[in-house]
C-alpha cells in the first residue's frame, strides 16, 4: 500500500483481481468505482503485474492477474532500452551456461 495510508487505484485493482479472477470491465467500474480501469490495468502492467484479458463466449472481456513465472522476463512499456536489454540477457544466460557446459563436456555444438 502507498505510504499515504489510502490504497492507490492500482493497488485496489490488483487486490480486487486477486480475489475476483475473471472480473469483467463492468464489475471493475461498478465495484471499484473506476471508470478508467483500462488505464489502471496499463499502469499495473507497467509496474510489473501480469494481467491477462480474454473474451468469454459472450464477448465480454475478463481480466485475471497472475504471478510472474520465475525465470521469465516480463518487459513493460515503462522499461527503458537498457532495462529491456538487461532482462533479455538475464533470460538467456541460463541457456548460454548450458551450451557452454555442453561444449566443455562433449565439444562442438549441442
Amino acid at each position: 500500500m502507498a505510504g499515504r495510508g489510502k490504497p492507490t487505484q492500482v493497488e485496489r485493482l490488483v487486490r480486487y483481481l486477486r480475489s475476483n479472477p475473471g472480473a469483467s470491465g463492468l464489475e471493475l467500474v461498478t465495484n471499484l468505482a473506476m471508470p478508467k480501469y483500462t488505464s489502471r490495468i496499463s499502469d499495473a502492467r507497467d509496474q510489473g503485474y501480469v494481467i491477462d484479458c480474454a473474451k468469454d463466449r459472450d464477448g465480454v472481456n475478463r481480466y485475471t492477474i497472475r504471478d510472474a513465472t520465475p525465470g521469465v522476463a516480463y518487459i513493460t512499456n515503462a522499461d527503458s532500452k537498457a532495462q529491456i536489454e538487461r532482462k533479455i540477457a538475464e533470460a538467456f544466460s541460463p541457456v548460454d551456461n548450458i551450451m557452454k557446459a555442453w561444449r566443455e563436456v562433449f565439444g562442438g555444438d549441442a
